[in-house]
């Protein structure tokens, strides 16, 4: 279970006040209301739960305030001038997406309370806005990765074409699974960035090696389609060889009880037999449609 902690600032003395606090007591209903909220924590609670009046002029409020600083409680939610109110909100594990969604939707129920100033932080929400900075920066160096492959694939070769051609095998994998992050957790994270940059490095891998012994056979002289058969001949089953081994390994992560490895198990094998289908049957058909002109 994680916290989201919210941080309730108003004049010296106001959660003093029976109107104010009547305010905080709405607040927190409202907020343990939310979808997958466990339970809310703060003052309006503790308040309501002591049997404080939150009538007349405040006084059995200063009364409940004083026990809780007896017990050495009030300082988890409120701060000495009672100007500073402390509201924890307890969720479980929503991923870094999902949480900052319920972080927004807490930050403007909160500013609905009047003449308060409203922060929100603790340590899983400043933890996740990194996650989720880190996802994006990942999400953009991996295109930027896919751009440079391809340009040092065409610089290698020394054809635009081919470069083209290897732009597909390479991008099919990626593709889907980028799709299956989507429907597997509903958002893109580190974990998954990284399972795609190494499956974009072995498909890409493969698709050289072919490409390679395709480029030989056509320097020889030998027509396309029987340098194609020859590659997928001479370097298909070292290819299957190794993304067999690559799929077998990585499935044993698949029935982990810890979910990160699970997706690393179960995405990483997924994608990486895709980019074995893709060299093996959709290169050879892309090239024999669309290879370099005799």
């Amino acid at each position: 279970v994680l916290s989201l902690e919210l941080e309730l600032t108003c004049e010296r003395g106001c959660f003093d006040q029976p109107a104010k606090v009547a305010e905080l007591v709405a607040l927190e209903r409202e907020l343990a209301t939310l979808p997958d909220v466990r339970t809310v924590i703060g003052p309006g609670v503790i308040a309501h739960a002591s049997g404080s009046s939150l009538d007349g002029d405040g006084e059995g409020l200063r009364r409940s305030w004083r026990r809780l600083d007896e017990l050495g409680l009030r300082a988890a939610v409120l701060d000495d001038a009672h100007a500073i109110a402390h509201v924890s909100v307890r969720v479980p594990d929503l991923g870094g997406v999902a949480f900052e969604r319920l972080a927004a939707a807490v930050t403007e129920r909160a500013r609905m309370m009047s003449d308060v100033e409203v922060r929100v932080g603790g340590t899983t929400a400043l933890a996740y806005r990194g996650v989720n900075r880190i996802a994006d920066e990942l999400r953009r160096s991996l295109l930027l990765a896919f751009v440079v492959i391809t340009v040092t694939i065409a610089l290698a070769f020394r054809s635009l074409r081919v470069a083209w051609i290897c732009l597909v095998p390479n991008a099919v994998p990626l593709v889907v699974g980028y799709a299956a992050i989507a429907g597997w957790q509903g958002h893109f994270d580190p974990l998954g960035g990284i399972i795609l940059a190494v499956a974009l490095g072995i498909a890409v891998d493969d698709t050289i090696h072919l490409m390679a012994r395709v480029q030989q056979a056509r320097r020889a002289g030998i027509d396309r389609e029987a340098a194609i058969r020859g590659a997928i001949a001479g370097s298909g089953r070292a290819c299957t060889i190794t993304s067999a081994a690559l799929v077998a390994g990585l499935l044993t992560f698949a029935g982990s009880s810890f979910p990160p490895l699970r997706l690393l198990g179960g995405l990483g094998a997924c994608v990486i037999a895709i980019a074995w289908i893709c060299d093996l049957w959709l290169l050879p058909a892309v090239l024999q449609l669309g290879g370099q002109r005799d």
